[in-house]
């Protein structure tokens, strides 16, 4: 029966099923108001859940990097809301301060971040760095904040102001590459470029998306992948946003159902994939021949 459906799928929307599927393992529950997240870079996976962790999928083994309550340049970290890639080393935020690893040491340094009140950003569900400058995404406030580099304790820039506020409150996710795209929860995405919204990707599929859950747009990726929660499904959308391939759990419904976090090695054909309660390592199918993959220009994000 699956190999019917996935079949029926690839005469309707160029889908097309993984290649396997592999649980690395569990991971703690994430406190209230906390999106898991996974980010691979540098060679590297993590996540956050509880806790700041490095993964490795080798040895099914969660190495934890940063928790509540750990104390960095004299003060005690809170609950980490989002974790991001600045330049070479991890990046970590919670409600007032920004962390960042120095690999070579193994240090936390941090950053203090300017907040209108003492509760600072605890409404943040993800963090994008590029150019050294910071983003935060706080959908109950319809609101994307940047931080600019080397200021992070000035005062930050509504980014958007009131471009698509009402379309930000179903934020689930975004990225940076010199775009800003922002995906939401019916599966639309919101192209913005230097503060104005240029397009919005909807890719027409069959089935619709129904509950998107993640979107990885790297500068040096050759697309754009979204995630879809229900059945773990993912999509392979050119630079453009035109959709090139859907990629179906197949075989592997079962662990990729309720798929919430997603990060992409293009070099190794890997996705890595948060479910509610696990990390399943995902082989990705090669991308149609006919792709036309689309180089992205980093656009100034001001």
């Amino acid at each position: 029966l699956r190999g019917t459906i996935d079949t029926a799928l690839a005469d309707l929307s160029v889908s097309t099923p993984v290649v396997g599927t592999q649980i690395i393992g569990n991971y703690p529950a994430a406190p209230a108001g906390v999106v898991p997240q996974v980010i691979t870079a540098g060679g590297r996976l993590f996540m956050l859940s509880d806790a700041v962790y490095e993964i490795d999928p080798i040895n099914s083994v969660l190495v934890q990097l940063l928790k509540p309550g750990d104390v960095v340049s004299d003060a005690p970290v809170l609950v980490p809301r989002a974790l991001t890639w600045r330049e070479d080393r991890l990046m970590v935020i919670d409600a007032t301060r920004a962390y960042t690893l120095d690999s070579s040491t193994g240090q936390w340094q941090a950053q203090s971040l300017s907040t209108p009140d003492t509760a600072g950003y605890v409404n943040t569900i993800a963090a994008e760095a590029f150019d050294g400058n910071l983003y935060l995404l706080m959908p109950a406030d319809g609101k994307i904040l940047k931080f600019p580099a080397g200021a992070y304790g000035a005062t930050p820039e509504d980014w958007v102001g009131t471009v698509a506020k009402e379309d930000l409150k179903s934020a689930v996710d975004f990225a940076v590459d010199g775009h800003v795209y922002v995906l939401l929860r019916d599966g639309r995405v919101l192209d913005f470029l230097r503060s104005r919204l240029k397009t919005t990707f909807a890719p027409a599929i069959i089935p619709p998306l129904s509950n998107a859950t993640s979107i990885v747009a790297e500068p040096n990726q050759a697309f754009i992948y979204l995630l879809h929660g229900p059945d773990g499904r993912i999509l392979r959308l050119t630079r453009d946003g035109a959709l090139t391939q859907q990629i179906t759990a197949g075989d592997a419904a079962d662990r990729l159902r309720g798929a919430i976090g997603l990060t992409v090695d293009e070099e190794k054909s890997i996705a890595y994939v948060l479910t509610e309660t696990s990390v399943v390592t995902v082989r990705l199918p090669a991308p149609p021949a006919s792709s036309d993959k689309v180089t992205p220009t980093a656009g100034e994000t001001r």
